[in-house]
């Protein structure tokens, strides 16, 4: 029985049939595309449960677009914005804002770490000392480890795994902040969306907009005080004919003006 290793990197048993007289294919090694080595290049993350599988890191872009677009790999992803450390360096300057750390979850930790003994609470401190540090990970066996320059063989596991720690400048995590925002933002906006009633629903609130449920005159139509079949108040904008509508929105009463 021997192993061999394929053109796209995956291992494969073979072993001698004697009753065929020859060499046959085993079982393969590698369970998915994602345990090929270096399958998403450098700075690129393997998750076998999208598509497609690669992705670039947080505050990294395709060193190549074109040869990413056509789900060819190889050839990494590059940083986006330099290291805030690297910055300050350049300038002469210790001052300046901290990089920080972008904690991802249930990683497989890249390959040829450096290995420290150091506590648990010390990763995070050592390489944020040392600015050719730009990733850590803790695990009890092993301890600290450190990894500089690039980053390859990443996967996401769908379960267990390690919390791996990218540096990033302090400029990314402004983005992450806006994207949270944004996105609350918008789940505000849809919870103030206002629901629509058709019309015949809004006539029987209204009392057939009897006109001592007249609450006033708006530019596109008069305003009616009218009530839910579930009690619920509401006042509703009769559109002018004007506006060719037939569908009025409604608001729940604030008790200020229509």
């Amino acid at each position: 029985m021997y192993y061999e290793l394929d053109p796209q990197g995956r291992f494969a048993e073979r072993y001698w049939d004697d009753g065929r007289g020859e060499c046959v294919n085993g079982y393969p090694i590698l369970q998915n595309d994602c345990d090929v080595y270096r399958k998403c290049g450098a700075f690129g993350v393997c998750d076998s449960t999208k598509r497609p599988i690669c992705s670039c890191l947080k505050g990294f872009q395709p060193k190549s677009v074109e040869e990413w677009c056509r789900g060819n790999w190889n050839s990494g992803c590059v940083r986006t914005t330099h290291l805030q450390c690297q910055r300050d360096d350049n300038n002469g300057s210790e001052a300046g804002q901290n990089d920080g750390f972008l904690k991802m979850k249930m990683m497989k930790v890249p390959a040829f770490p450096d290995r420290s003994s150091i506590i648990y609470g010390g990763c995070g401190d050592r390489c944020m000392k040392n600015c050719s540090c730009v990733a850590y990970a803790y695990d009890a066996g092993i301890g600290c480890m450190f990894w500089g320059g690039d980053l390859t063989d990443l996967q996401k596991f769908p379960f267990r795994g390690v919390d791996l720690y990218i540096r990033l400048p302090s400029s990314e995590f402004g983005k992450l902040e806006g994207d949270k925002r944004k996105q609350q933002f918008e789940v505000n906006l849809q919870q103030q969306q206002l629901p629509l009633f058709k019309f015949e629903e809004l006539s029987a609130a209204t009392d057939n907009f009897h006109h001592t449920k007249k609450l006033g005159q708006g530019g596109f139509g008069p305003v009616y005080r009218g009530r839910l079949d579930d009690g619920k108040e509401i006042a509703v904008k009769r559109l002018s004919k004007a506006s060719g509508a037939r569908i009025g929105r409604i608001n729940e009463r604030s008790g200020g003006d229509f």
